[in-house]
């Protein structure tokens, strides 16, 4: 894996670690509570999240199960790709796809360990398959964002 991304990675796996730290010190009420209706409970960010990773992993590991014949990454993919992080970042609401979003709001009583313990081995089989892909794939447009499109 090369120096760039595994630097990446590790942030994420620093950031996560720093947020499971802060929630654990939460109790179970605290964490399943819906502030307002409709809203989501801290337990069920962190599911859709989870879910989230889980479900572009998949896609890209179908994706690839296929050898295609992919486009390699460019400053149209680059930008789509910054124009995701940007909005992410950003505070504006923005409706799950339903693949992500179907389960999260009735999904009842999250244990919050357990979903922890779930999301830190979820992120390390993605930190294996990533660092399974070559470098080429590494340069291709072989991930589908359901917002920004075609990106590396």
């Amino acid at each position: 894996m090369n120096t760039k991304l595994k630097n990446q990675l590790d942030q994420l796996d620093k950031q996560l670690n720093v947020l499971l730290d802060r929630l654990g010190k939460f109790s179970h009420a605290d964490l399943n509570n819906n502030p307002t209706e409709g809203a989501w409970s801290v337990n069920q960010v962190m599911l859709h999240l989870k879910t989230a990773e889980l479900l572009s992993q998949k896609y890209v590991e179908k994706k690839l199960s296929f050898d295609p014949v992919l486009k390699k990454k460019n400053v149209v993919s680059s930008m789509r790709s910054m124009i995701v992080t940007v909005a992410l970042k950003s505070p504006i609401k923005r409706k799950a796809p339903s693949a992500v979003g179907e389960n999260i709001m009735t999904d009842a009583e999250l244990s919050f360990w357990d979903l922890a313990k779930q999301w830190k081995e979820q992120r390390q089989q993605l930190r294996n398959y990533i660092a399974s892909l070559s470098p080429q794939r590494l340069n291709e447009q072989v991930y589908k964002h359901p917002f920004g499109g075609r990106m590396s």
